[in-house]
């Protein structure tokens, strides 16, 4: 099975997508997908990052499934080793949101290449919350 992996990394002013690193993993030589670049932008325009903090930025990591017609399976859905560090939680809602809203009605992706983008990995910021 292949997986699209991923890294999204958006700053809370103007919330621009960096330039992350993405493999199709299992691909031997490591094609540059302008798709996956795309992919992940069209995820980085819906993404509330919320208020920033003086706590710093902190990653999460989320799988979940694409549907043929190139919409996310939100039974799919979910956090990849969880650490339990303050403000997680919040991440992931806030991850979670950004991928079912901006799947709606469906992801601009080749839908000849459903193979590569069937199963995607993303990290996403979040803040983290200063201790009290």
């Amino acid at each position: 099975m292949r997986v699209l992996a991923a890294v999204l990394s958006v700053w809370a002013a103007g919330v621009a997508a960096d330039h992350g690193t993405e493999e199709v993993m299992g691909d031997p030589n490591g094609a540059n997908i302008a798709w996956a670049e795309n992919f992940k932008a069209q995820i980085a325009s819906c993404l509330n990052l919320g208020q920033q903090t003086n706590g710093g930025v902190a990653f999460v990591s989320v799988s979940f499934e694409m549907t043929p017609n190139a919409r996310p399976a939100e039974y799919s859905i979910q956090l990849l080793n969880p650490t339990g560090r303050a403000g997680e939680a919040e991440g992931f809602e806030a991850a979670r949101r950004a991928i079912l809203r901006c799947g709606q009605p469906s992801y601009a992706l080749p839908l000849d290449l459903f193979s590569q983008w069937r199963h995607v990995e993303i990290s996403f910021p979040y803040f983290v919350p200063v201790s009290e």
